[in-house]
């Protein structure tokens, strides 16, 4: 949305060993890799963007490590981290200032955005 309305993201999982994975944003004019990162722990979640009340964008998306990244949809990297319990497979959701996302530790997290 907005400023990176022109983007589409993406995880791909164990893409350098078992355990890594890569997030990346591809160009939706030309198809061609806008930023690519990779990560320590791959993920199974989509990433999702929720627009901040200073207007900009920002991304989120949950690791195999339980690792939860608050990240610039410009450039992939992140703002900030949570770590929560467990293996996050489900993709994060948005409604209104609440982030809600499911961990493999059969535990769902509220988390109030600010």
């Amino acid at each position: 949305s907005g400023e990176v309305s022109d983007l589409v993201f993406f995880t791909i999982a164990k893409t350098l060993s078992q355990g890594q994975g890569t997030l990346l944003a591809l160009d939706t004019t030309t198809g061609t890799i806008a930023w690519r990162r990779d990560m320590p722990h791959f993920s199974w979640s989509s990433p999702v963007l929720l627009k901040g009340a200073d207007g900009h964008s920002y991304g989120v998306v949950g690791d195999s490590s339980g690792l939860l990244h608050l990240f610039d949809p410009a450039t992939g990297e992140d703002f900030s981290t949570l770590q929560l319990e467990k293996n996050i497979e489900a993709s994060p959701a948005v409604y209104g200032n609440m982030l809600v996302v499911g961990t493999y530790a059969k535990k769902l997290y509220g988390i109030r955005i600010s």
